[in-house]
């Protein structure tokens, strides 16, 4: 009796197991079968067609996609293999982030991301291995990335896959008598991150780079480094010859971004050689990111474009050539049949404009308003406009290249006793566009401008605070300018100490007198118009008008003693309220004794007369 009712309870407790268990069947059952129905209606099946490929013709390889959703690893697909036509496919939920990574066996750190936990932010973090080894040019890892975030509404994608490096080329066409013989660094980033994020890259380690040219390098090199990107500067260090002359040229870039071209460009002047840095995108593959090709069919329209007079466009209507001698504005039309986009901007403008779209036509009329500042530097920089026009057959792309001019006219120096001084006392500000020219007046020679416009040729009075150079040039010293125009009657192998006479100055000698171009009226008085004439062994001349000075208090009822005082102001203070200047008065006697160190207050007006820095 007890087996039995001991069998029946086993009877009854086995029956109760299998209800339960059966019963959590049916709910893991139902539960992942609504997994299954979410995850089939929140998802679908996409395509995506690679439009670019690597830089070698071994094709695409180890192709590897990573989903993420909200932030959160979602999924990976792994050794995805392509159609002949090179695109793929798999089900992509809605809301996802997609990274493909090509070329590239899947780094361990990716391998080890576990779904639903691995951030994004951590994803993006990982970086190559520190170890590699670079060779003499080349950074190691060369792979490609693309991030997709896919519209629902769409079946099928293009991925433009990125190169993990940017390429390093040097053109030195441009450099009269320049021979290149090296190019290194030693600040290039040792590492980089297997995707481009938001912000770049930072290396925890560096890696140099050098080249040698043999012969040396007269023309263009391309593709010399390829780097990774980087967040900090690398700065790249040319050596050669320019003439006879042994010269180096340090060529800072201030970031590094990857899939780029930075050509350095070299340029001489006289003596002196000045590098620039021009960027643009690397073409991978068939993807033309910017192409100079007239059948890009982006150009510049003539018909609705605002362009000053100074603006002339090349025949294509893709480069425009402008002179700045202020903020130059202008507007910029295209004509295109499909929707036109402004990708990126290469090179510094003051101001570019949201775009003004409308239709005429049948046609997408896009204006941009563009600001460029004046071009000061002795070189043409450029401003490159990367566009687009999207239709859903296929994108156009193109380049509008707009080459700033130096500013036309250069300040007149002049070279005695081993330093360069301006030829004219400095304008309104450290502007170029706010200097004295006598090309703006008719005139090629600096006398002319002296002798026929005095008054233009006197520059500008200013307090010391207000004390402004142009870029390039410094206020000189009491010392300087005591040297130049006043010379040193303690010392006898110098001389000088009155005016006229003559003095030493540095390896030179030069003359000293006062003279006038006669008197012209100003404001209806009076006014001879006076100078100081510099003139060295050689026969260059320095003119100082005698434009008069203003005292601290100053109104305008009172002389300011035009054509009877020269006051220049130093660099040197002489305490807080008082700064040093030299002073000349006219007297109408065999001698005239400037003074060499007066103490003038600083909220008096005097003039200025800038020296070049490299002295």
């Amino acid at each position: 009796m007890k087996k039995f009712q001991l069998t029946g309870i086993f009877r009854y407790s086995l029956a109760y197991l299998i209800h339960c268990s059966a019963l959590f069947l049916l709910f893991n059952s139902c539960d992942n079968m609504e997994e299954h129905e979410t995850d089939s209606t929140d998802s679908s099946f996409r395509q995506f067609q690679f439009i670019s490929g690597p830089l070698s013709d071994a094709g695409l390889t180890n192709i590897n996609c990573y989903l993420f959703r909200k932030g959160i690893f979602y999924k990976r697909y792994t050794d995805i293999t392509l159609s002949e036509n090179g695109s793929c496919g798999f089900n992509v939920p809605s809301n996802a982030e997609l990274y493909f990574l090509t070329n590239i066996a899947e780094p361990s750190q990716l391998a080890g991301m576990k779904e639903g936990v691995t951030t994004r932010e951590k994803f993006l973090s990982y970086h190559t291995s520190a170890t590699e080894e670079h060779s003499a040019t080349r950074a190691p890892s060369v792979f490609y990335s693309a991030k997709v975030t896919p519209d629902i509404a769409q079946s099928s994608f293009n991925v433009s896959l990125g190169v993990s490096l940017s390429r390093i080329d040097l053109d030195v066409s441009d450099a009269t008598g320049m021979k290149i013989e090296r190019i290194y660094t030693r600040s290039a980033a040792g590492t980089t991150s297997y995707f481009s994020s938001g912000s770049l890259s930072h290396a925890a380690v560096n890696s140099s780079y050098s080249f040698t040219f043999d012969p040396p390098e007269t023309g263009k090199a391309e593709d010399i480094f390829r780097v990774y990107e980087s967040d900090s500067p690398v700065t790249f260090i040319i050596e050669g010859i320019l003439g006879d002359t042994p010269v180096t040229i340090s060529t800072p870039v201030k970031q590094i971004e990857r899939n780029k071209i930075y050509r350095i460009r070299i340029q001489s002047e006289g003596v002196n050689a000045v590098s620039s840095i021009a960027i643009e995108d690397w073409k991978i593959g068939d993807e033309i990111t910017a192409t100079d090709d007239e059948k890009a069919g982006i150009k510049i329209d003539v018909e609705h474009s605002e362009l000053p007079a100074d603006v002339t466009l090349d025949d294509s209507r893709t480069v425009a050539d402008i002179t700045c001698q202020g903020v130059k504005e202008m507007l910029l039309a295209f004509l295109t049949k499909d929707p036109l986009q402004l990708n990126s901007v290469e090179g510094l403008a003051q101001d570019i404009s949201a775009p003004e779209i409308s239709m005429t036509d049948g046609k997408y009329l896009t204006k941009y308003k563009i600001a460029l500042p004046p071009n000061y530097s002795p070189l043409t920089y450029c401003v490159t406009l990367n566009l687009k026009s999207v239709s859903e057959e296929k994108s156009i792309f193109g380049k509008i290249t707009l080459n700033i001019n130096p500013y036309p006219y250069k300040i007149k120096e002049v070279t005695m006793g081993g330093m360069t001084w301006m030829a004219f006392n400095s304008g309104t500000s450290n502007s170029l566009s706010e200097q004295i020219y006598p090309e703006l007046y008719g005139y090629s020679e600096t006398k002319d401008l002296y002798e026929n416009k005095w008054l233009v040729a006197l520059g500008n009075m200013v307090q010391w605070a207000d004390i402004s150079c142009p870029v390039g040039y410094r206020l000189p010293t009491s010392a300087e300018l005591k040297s130049l125009l006043y010379g040193d009657p303690w010392d006898g192998n110098i001389g000088g100490g009155s005016i006229p006479d003559s003095w030493s100055y540095g390896s030179d000698r030069i003359t000293a007198k006062v003279a006038d171009f006669g008197t012209i009226k100003n404001n209806g008085i009076s006014v001879v118009s006076r100078y100081l004439e510099i003139t060295n062994r050689t026969g260059s001349v320095l003119y100082f008008p005698l434009g008069g000075m203003k005292e601290a208090g100053y109104s305008p009822e009172q002389k300011n003693n035009m054509g009877d005082v020269l006051c220049l102001w130093s660099s040197d203070s002489a305490g807080a309220n008082t700064a040093y200047v030299y002073k000349l008065t006219y007297e109408n006697s065999p001698r005239i004794y400037p003074e060499f160190a007066l103490q003038l207050d600083k909220t008096a007006y005097a003039y200025v007369r800038c020296v070049k820095t490299n002295y």
